[in-house]
C-alpha cells in the first residue's frame, strides 16, 4: 500500500477533516486548557504566567510534537507491511503519541 496508499485510506476513514475541523480542533483544546490553566492557578497562586499563555503553550506543544509525530510514522512505517495487516501498530502509534504528547 505505501505512503500514498496510507494517507488515502486514512482521508478515506474521516482522519483529515480539511481546515475547518483542524481550526475547531485547535479552539476546543485552547479552551481545555485554558480552563486546565485556571484551575492551575487557583490551585497554586504563585504561577506567573497567565493562563491564554499556559493554554497555547500546551495547545502549541501538543501540535508541533503530534503532527511531527505523525509524519515520522509515515515515514518510517508508512509501507510496512505490517501496518497494512493489521490495525494494532496503528493503535500503538497512537498509544506512544498521547505518552509524548502528555508528558511534555
Amino acid at each position: 500500500m505505501g505512503q500514498l496508499g496510507l494517507i488515502s485510506m486514512a482521508m478515506f476513514m474521516g482522519m483529515f477533516p480539511g481546515p475547518l475541523g483542524l481550526a475547531v480542533f485547535v479552539v476546543v483544546k485552547f479552551a481545555g486548557y485554558m480552563l486546565a490553566g485556571l484551575v492551575l492557578k487557583k490551585a497554586y497562586p504563585g504561577i506567573a504566567a497567565g493562563i491564554a499563555k499556559i493554554a497555547a503553550v500546551r495547545t502549541g506543544v501538543g501540535l508541533l510534537l503530534g503532527i511531527g509525530f505523525w509524519f515520522l510514522t509515515l515515514k518510517y512505517l508508512g509501507g510496512s507491511p505490517l501496518v497494512n495487516a493489521s490495525p494494532w501498530v496503528t493503535y500503538a502509534c497512537f498509544s506512544a503519541l498521547r505518552i509524548v504528547i502528555g508528558r511534555a
